[in-house]
């Protein structure tokens, strides 16, 4: 720093007296004298910052880019519980970021470098001056299994992850082609509705047929036609509370498509069950 003050200072004893070689710099646009002085005075200090792991405050290296615009971009601020989101990745979609200025930066366009990123599901961009963005971004969080093929945010939209194991103890949900929302949805309202059913709700199954299959914990499935809504839980509850609880373990289905009672299958040498309930 020591060394650049000096240079600025002997090239003005040199060209003290030349007046009509500096005259036009005032004549130029403000900013431009300011960032001139600054591109004069300043030192720019690059850290690298490793992204190993993603903590909020993070910080993003850029190239430097001192023979580039004006007030450039140096330094990229990430924030947010980041448990699942690749910094690698993420690091590789914010390196056009040190393309333009700290006033020119096109905002629109670097939200949409990360925006789209499989486990993010939203993103804030801000600048501090004079050569940092900050970019804030909220991770999904998994609540449920679409199929085989990725899974169900807190939102109820679906989104693709690359490996999908670790997320075996997520509920299942299948059904038609936009109907995840749906489903999901329809989950949370079967859970409270089954509530008085001895295990809880793991699968929701939806055909092309406008047929449910639920799946409880202990395997035990439940088949309905129509909207939840419709269905009559009451007369389910009947047949659990006068002839299924003490026989539970081996129950194996109860079919609930009927208009006069319940069908339920057992377990292999068992018997079926139909009751009639009014």
């Amino acid at each position: 720093m020591l060394t650049g003050r000096w240079s600025v200072a002997r090239s003005r004893t040199k060209a003290r007296g030349a007046t009509r070689h500096v005259s036009s710099v005032p004549n130029q646009p403000l900013w431009k004298r300011l960032a001139l002085i600054w591109r004069h005075w300043m030192v720019y200090p690059l850290a690298l910052v490793s992204l190993g792991v993603l903590v909020p405050g993070a910080l993003v290296a850029l190239p430097d880019r001192s023979s580039g615009p004006w007030f450039p971009l140096r330094k990229v601020e990430v924030s947010g519980e980041l448990r699942r989101l690749d910094p690698e990745l993420l690091q590789q979609r914010l390196a056009p970021a040190a393309r333009g200025s700290f006033f020119d930066l096109d905002v629109g366009a670097v939200q949409g470098l990360v925006s789209d990123l499989p486990w993010v599901e939203s993103v804030r961009i801000g600048r501090k001056w004079p050569d940092q963005l900050a970019i804030t971004i909220i991770e999904r969080q998994p609540q449920a299994r679409w199929g085989r093929a990725g899974l169900i945010d807190q939102q109820g939209e679906f989104f693709s992850v690359a490996a999908m194991a670790q997320f075996d103890a997520l509920p299942l949900l299948s059904g038609p082609v936009g109907s995840e929302g749906y489903l999901f949805s329809s989950l949370q309202k079967l859970r409270e509705q089954l509530t008085e059913l001895p295990q809880p709700l793991t699968e929701v199954h939806l055909d092309e047929r406008g047929i449910w299959r639920l799946v409880l914990a202990d395997g035990v499935e439940l088949l309905f036609r129509g909207e939840p809504d419709q269905v009559s839980w009451a007369k389910l509850f009947a047949v659990y509370r006068d002839q299924l609880r003490e026989h539970w373990p081996a129950v194996r289905t109860i079919d609930l498509r009927y208009s006069d009672g319940v069908a339920v299958a057992f377990a292999p040498d068992t018997i079926l069950l139909e009751r009639d309930v009014r």
